[in-house]
């Protein structure tokens, strides 16, 4: 806009000068061609210039230009007034482009300002964005942890509910082992009870029959010392008589020592049979004396069913105890942890139980006396959870019954 004022002020000054100019010449023309008119003709008149019709035709057609020159004064005047009466208008358009431009001037400084204010906003705005966006980003990246630290939580809390009601069925399962042991050992005590007294009372009974005995023996011995010297009857039937007595009494006698030595040695037998047993740690079950065999003195590699080299001394003792007492027999039983599948515990501890069956063979214990049997993980003694408790499953035990 105002390089379209400054061209048209420029080409409407320039028309103006333009025609000042001309004017300005048609002027100075008009003015000096009348003088020198009036001149040629007092020169003329005073006899100095002769008269001349070339001077009059020049006089003539200078008029002529001169009015033309008047002529056109008036239409450049015109054309002066007319382009003054435009150089105002121009220049009151100019005045009002002007105060157009001033104005836009002062709105454009204005806009500028408010340019300025809103790129200082923008920017302003533009960190705010910035810091919220980073502020957005950080908390898409803390919501993603705690999504993860969620999920883990919830898994975790998942394991320990599964740990947890595992837990409570081993604990449910262990207290109706416990209370089911419970009940076998109060039944085993009673049963050890009964059985110690019934072993008690035969004792007590074989004591008081060979103390009996031995009191009839002597009751024997005596009379056999006093016999002899009691007087001959007489008579040969009533001699016999007397003769056959010491013979019977000596049958009797012979017989109370044989009963006498049978019953000393039942008792060694029970009592060499029990002193085995208790030096073992014999424990009265339903299914007989019961030795067990932990992984301290029975010991395997894991998952192998091979008996590590070294001496085994319970397993001797047991040996010796068979050989000693030829009436007893034996079950094997071997026992797990649950590592593993069920299957392959059971195949574990069958294998175990043969290996157990066969250093007692080879201790010198007849076959026919020894069955094995592998129970796997059914029937733990504490739990699985800890390795105390997976030690203690892991073991053998010996049956021993007549």
């Amino acid at each position: 806009m105002r390089e379209s004022i400054v061209a048209v002020t420029a080409e409407h000054q320039a028309r103006i000068t333009e025609l000042e100019h001309h004017l300005n010449e048609r002027v100075t023309l008009a003015r000096t061609t009348p003088l020198d008119a009036e001149m040629l003709q007092m020169a003329q008149a005073a006899g100095v210039l002769p008269p001349s019709e070339t001077i009059a035709e020049d006089h003539q057609e200078l008029t002529d230009q001169l009015a033309e020159v008047q002529l056109r004064l008036e239409e450049v005047q015109s054309q002066l007034d007319a382009a003054r009466t435009e150089t105002t208008t121009a220049r009151e358009q100019f005045a009002e482009v002007k105060q157009q431009f001033d104005d836009a001037q002062i709105a454009l400084a204005q806009m500028k300002t408010q340019a300025a204010e809103d790129a200082v906003a923008a920017e302003t705005a533009t960190q705010k964005l910035a810091e919220l966006t980073q502020q957005f980003e950080d908390a898409q990246v803390a919501l993603a942890q705690m999504k993860t630290q969620a999920a883990s939580t919830v898994d975790e809390l998942a394991e320990n509910e599964r740990q947890r009601l595992r837990q409570q069925a081993i604990f449910d399962a262990q207290s109706e082992q416990l209370a089911a042991l419970k009940t076998q050992q109060a039944a085993a005590q009673q049963e050890r009870e009964e059985l110690l007294q019934k072993h008690q009372d035969a004792v007590q009974a074989l004591t008081d029959t060979l103390a009996a005995t031995k009191q009839q023996l002597a009751t024997v011995e005596h009379e056999l010392q006093t016999a002899p010297t009691a007087a001959v009857p007489a008579q040969p039937v009533e001699t016999t008589a007397v003769l056959s007595a010491p013979a019977t009494e000596s049958v009797a006698a012979t017989t109370t020592q044989v009963a006498c030595a049978e019953t000393e040695q039942a008792l060694n037998r029970l009592r060499s049979l029990y002193e085995g047993f208790a030096a073992l740690g014999a424990t009265y079950t339903p299914h007989g004396l019961l030795l067990r065999l932990n992984e301290n003195e029975v010991r395997f590699q894991p998952g192998q069913a091979t008996l590590l080299g070294g001496e085994l001394p319970s397993v001797t003792r047991i040996a010796e105890l068979l050989k000693e007492q030829p009436t007893l027999t034996v079950r094997v039983e071997g026992h797990t942890d649950r590592s593993g599948n069920d299957e392959l515990n059971k195949t574990l501890s069958q294998q175990r139980a043969e290996a157990v069956k066969q250093a007692l063979i080879a201790r010198g214990v007849d076959a026919v006396r020894l069955t094995a049997e592998g129970i796997g993980s059914a029937r733990p003694l504490a739990d699985n959870a800890t390795a105390a408790g997976r030690s203690q499953n892991r073991r053998v035990e010996v049956y021993v019954s007549e």
